[in-house]
């Protein structure tokens, strides 16, 4: 290490050959992550693409076949998050009819983003720990692509069909703009205003970060400016980000008067709860350490919360008692140069506004099982970190990080695997078998079905009402007493999971005209008793 704490391999022969391993595994993890757009049939379905993701496929497609922003070709809505719905639009008008197809291509994006994100990031590392003309520079965005890209955790959030991949990309080019291009120019800013109006549209929980990011232009950043000369930026970064977002704020507002989509109302419940508090604490363990998170099961939630936070003690100590020796250099990385001291600060901005994220979720939301998505973020953050002290740890023992990455690749590849085989290793998608089965054999084609976990059925059938209130604001007034709103919307089938269903008609369905049809494992089919044409 030289005396500004910059890394300096020995030569270029050192970097080649760990280079090359690289560059094969990021191909590698690549291919499997694009091979779920190209399985066959309707195994394109299972695993991965969550049941939420398909509300918003079902909008982008209505949208593309000139329906509106419908979540049925009639009923407006608002609960999707805008940037990535109408981005996949055109998606969905090149597949036209072919719903599969349609899936397939929205996958083949998602690709894009998780690979285009490792590429950033990439970038972003290297120059924040490597000079020009150090050999270390062809290596190291080579080395952070292949910790991005073996992150289970980031894997799976990426190739989720929801928006998280598009909000990671976004992230990470607001961040190497900021690290790189940025200058105290009033064009710089309002062009940085603008990448934060982006995020905002690609998530709009990201204002959370849009404020802390200009906040901190006027309370630490350039203190050597006066403080006129920094609330100019903030004003400027604010405004732009503001104008750019505006219309979907005036969208919810004109439309349905309320900021928040009805996606976030659907799941509001403002509460302290010790199950909300254990669960965002596994989940901020999660995105601190993604290369070990099983899934959402239990498993992951006692043996990998023991196996990370085991991890994150022994880092926590062993940077306690090094941290004389990490000081000097860490100091001379971040402030180093107006570059690497505007890459702490994003990573900064980013990670405090990910901890604000998990203070407002675990109080507003009753929706637990959303908790690690929401705080997916944090991961670039973390991968980030991790890049840097590997890449140190490279210059001493650069073979020794090349079969340590290595195994990064374990996880991912089984996952694949398993996943390619899904319909031996599980019962295949649950949705399709069972909600989708059970509707198909038992209701006519021009009847009403409604479902609070309607996104699957929705898109693959018409005449399908959502209950739970997250793309159907209206439902959100009935929640307590649905018998009145199927009623009112003439629904008289109702498929969905028993917790649902005792939800909306009480412990004694019958007792509102409702009789079962059929159970299945995990889903169940009522009928209303008057619907005698349907039945």
């Amino acid at each position: 290490m030289t005396a500004h704490g910059i890394v300096n391999t020995p030569s270029a022969t050192d970097t080649t050959w760990p280079g090359g391993v690289f560059k094969a595994l990021v191909a590698l993890i690549a291919v499997c992550a694009l091979s779920f757009a190209f399985r066959p049939g309707p195994s394109v379905l299972d695993r991965l693409v969550v049941d939420d993701a398909y509300y918003c496929f079902t909008v982008s497609r209505n949208i593309a076949r000139g329906a509106g922003v419908t979540i049925d070709g009639s009923t407006l809505t608002n609960g999707f998050q805008p940037l990535f719905v109408f981005l996949t639009v055109p998606l969905f008008a090149l597949a036209g009819r072919h719903s599969f197809l349609a899936i397939r291509l929205v996958l083949v994006l998602e690709c894009a983003f998780f690979l285009g994100t490792a590429f950033l990031l990439g970038q972003i590392v290297r120059d924040f720990i490597a000079r020009d003309g150090q050999p270390a520079r062809r290596l190291i965005p080579w080395l952070t692509a292949l910790l991005y890209v073996s992150a289970r955790l980031v894997f799976l959030q990426h190739l989720n069909g929801l928006e998280t991949g598009c909000l990671m990309f976004l992230y990470a080019a607001t961040w190497r703009y900021y690290q790189a291009s940025l200058r105290d120019t009033h064009r710089h800013y309002l062009a940085l205003g603008f990448l934060l109006g982006i995020l905002v549209l690609a998530r709009i929980d990201a204002v959370f970060f849009v404020i802390i990011l200009c906040v901190q232009q006027v309370l630490w950043r350039r203190g050597e400016l006066r403080l006129r000369e920094r609330a100019v930026w903030f004003l400027e970064m604010s405004s732009a980000s503001f104008l750019v977002s505006c219309p979907w704020w005036a969208y919810n507002v004109l439309a349905f008067h309320a900021l928040m989509p009805s996606s976030g109302r659907a799941e509001e419940a403002w509460a302290i709860t010790w199950a909300r508090w254990k669960t965002i604490v596994v989940g901020l363990e999660r995105v601190l350490v993604p290369w070990l998170y099983l899934s959402e099961t239990g498993s992951d939630f006692t043996f990998g919360t023991v196996i990370r936070s085991l991890l994150l003690l022994v880092l926590f100590t062993i940077g306690i008692r090094l941290r004389r020796r990490f000081a000097a250099p860490l100091w001379r990385f971040t402030f180093g140069s107006p570059e690497r001291r505007r890459t702490a600060e994003f990573a900064f901005c980013l990670a405090a506004s990910v901890i604000v994220l998990a203070l407002w979720y675990v109080l507003s939301s009753w929706a637990t099982h959303y908790y690690t998505r929401y705080l997916t973020p944090m991961a670039l953050v973390a991968v980030f970190l991790v890049a840097c002290a590997w890449a140190e740890l490279g210059r001493i023992i650069p073979r020794y990080v090349t079969v340590g990455a290595s195994a990064l690749l374990v996880v991912p590849i089984m996952a694949t695997l398993i996943s390619w085989r899904v319909n031996t290793a599980f019962k295949g998608n649950p949705w399709l078998l069972q909600q989708v089965g059970m509707v198909t054999s038992h209701v006519p084609s021009g009847a009403v079905v409604a479902a609070g976990q309607s996104g699957f059925l929705g898109y693959f059938r018409s005449n399908v009402v959502n209950l739970d209130g997250k793309v159907n604001p209206e439902a959100l007034a009935y929640q307590s007493r649905m018998w009145e709103y199927l009623s009112k919307v003439d629904a008289r089938w109702l498929c969905d999971f028993p917790t649902y269903v005792q939800a909306y008609l009480g412990d004694h369905p019958e007792q509102h005209g409702w009789r079962l049809v059929e159970a299945d494992d995990d889903f169940v089919l009522y009928n209303r008793e008057d619907a005698g044409a349907d039945r």
